[in-house]
């Protein structure tokens, strides 16, 4: 816009806005553009939770502190060792910060949460992906399971036009690879929980 303005000699007015830190100027641009960008609910959640989540944490870490403490901590159960419980009052919501996301973005907070998934264990490209519109969350949340370097590929796939969708990819990439290959990948993975992941994105793929 700034641009097209100092092309054609368009008057403008701007508006000074100060901020700490890049990551509240990140913070802003997602909540002012979340309601005015033709976005799908899945990039919605991406965008929101790539940034906005930090923020919303703190927001609600510090609410916690506010009202009183997290009642599960070791420091609170001492303190009620010694002195008689008292109702906690706050005009604070401690909500839990994929419940803040999800409500600043009006999605799911399902959703967000493989948003989140997505954003902490998917490769780049599964990333871009997902912010372009190519890949939805729920599909990419199963594809952050696999190694990085199966993810490009599935990924490539749907870029290309090789395959419809993410689903499709996956099914086709494992129906084309060896056995052995597949407990490779199986046996190069240390996280268990990964491995059960995977396992079993491998198990849906090849059933179909």
């Amino acid at each position: 816009r700034y641009l097209i303005c100092e092309k054609h000699g368009i008057e403008f007015s701007t508006i000074e806005k100060q901020f700490d830190n890049i990551e509240q100027v990140k913070a802003w641009m997602c909540r002012n553009q979340l309601g005015r960008r033709n976005l799908s609910e899945s990039q919605k959640a991406y965008f929101a939770t790539r940034d906005l989540w930090d923020e919303e944490k703190e927001i609600s870490q510090n609410a916690k502190i506010e009202s009183g403490g997290d009642r599960k901590s070791e420091d609170y159960k001492k303190s009620m060792v010694a002195t008689r419980p008292q109702p906690i009052k706050s005009t604070v919501s401690v909500g839990k910060t994929r419940d803040r996301v999800a409500k600043i973005a009006g999605v799911g907070s399902k959703t967000v949460q493989r948003a989140k998934n997505v954003i902490d264990r998917g490769s780049q490209k599964l990333n871009d992906a997902v912010k372009d519109g190519y890949i939805e969350v729920y599909p990419a949340n199963d594809l952050s399971n696999l190694p990085k370097e199966v993810q490009n590929v599935i990924v490539d796939m749907v870029v290309s036009g090789e395959a419809k969708n993410a689903r499709e990819a996956t099914r086709e990439y494992f129906a084309n690879v060896p056995e052995d290959e597949v407990k490779e990948i199986l046996e190069a993975e240390t996280d268990i929980h990964r491995k059960r992941d995977f396992e079993k994105s491998v198990d849906m793929a090849q059933r179909g």
